[in-house]
């Protein structure tokens, strides 16, 4: 197994904010209370690599922001975040609308620092309460082009968010929790270009379409997420090792697990 290398798990999917300036105008009010947005609310979380160095994220609620005409809370680490769902809502802009939460920013896909490509999020949902077993609460897809080193490539992506069981108790770590609800996060990729020879373009498959990062999230009524537990995994075609700045191939497995938090 390869180290990880230029993945960046670290910086998790929902990278970069798409908001306007941060403003004080007034909070949405809160529905669901599976994450509390109050001002000043914290989760402070230790991150367990199997390969990669591990780390410990201070996420918390910093201010208010305004997308459009609804007013969001911008979410952001104390340091550079080493986990996936800190790195997902760091610098990023989150609101509750009833019982959905929603997210607004940029889903960066974790690939390669040399060739960062996001995925455009608005209002994307990443929880719903009332979310029966299996119901999908959201897709993106789309594809994003990006240029290295004379390779145009072609990123084919499908992100996903599901309901997955809902649990009386959870215990993780020796720490129970009452009503708490799975959510798995899943990005399907599929990276492409194309080679002109003799006038004649053939199309190259970099990376067949597969699943790059499957992720858990507990939600527990009151709190916000206790235990995440993600899984990062591709194989590139060997006909491009070495062509671009990752391994071949490579896999990582992580879990984030609830330290300390205040909410209000």
């Amino acid at each position: 197994m390869k180290k990880i290398g230029f993945l960046l798990l670290s910086l998790g999917f929902f990278s970069a904010s798409c908001s306007s300036d941060d403003s004080n105008g007034n909070t949405t009010v809160n529905s669901t209370t599976f994450l509390p947005l109050a001002d000043g609310n914290y989760w402070v979380y230790n991150v367990d690599n199997e390969t990669l160095q591990d780390g410990r994220d201070s996420l918390y609620v910093a201010n208010d922001t305004i997308i459009g005409v609804s007013a969001y809370k911008k979410l952001k680490t104390k340091f550079v975040a080493n986990g996936f769902f800190s790195g997902a809502l760091s610098n990023n802009s989150a609101r509750i609308a009833g019982d959905e939460l929603l997210v607004s920013g940029e889903a960066a896909i974790p690939f390669s620092a040399d060739f960062p490509v996001s995925i455009p999020i608005f209002e994307f949902t990443i929880f719903k309460e009332s979310a029966t077993v299996n119901t999908m609460l959201d897709q993106a897809t789309g594809t994003l082009n990006q240029s290295y080193q004379g390779y145009p490539l072609a990123f084919d992506y499908t992100l996903t968010t599901t309901a997955k069981e809902d649990l009386a108790t959870y215990t993780v770590e020796g720490q129970s929790y009452n009503n708490v609800k799975r959510v798995e996060t899943v990005l399907k990729l599929k990276i492409s270009t194309s080679i002109t020879s003799g006038g004649i373009t053939i199309p190259i498959t970099i990376l067949q379409e597969q699943n790059v990062v499957v992720s858990s999230q507990y939600y527990a009524d009151g709190i916000g997420v206790v235990h995440v537990v993600t899984d990062l995994d591709y194989q590139l075609d060997p006909l491009f090792s070495g062509q671009l700045p990752v391994p071949q191939s490579a896999s990582e497995h992580q879990e984030e697990v609830l330290d300390d938090y205040n909410v209000d």
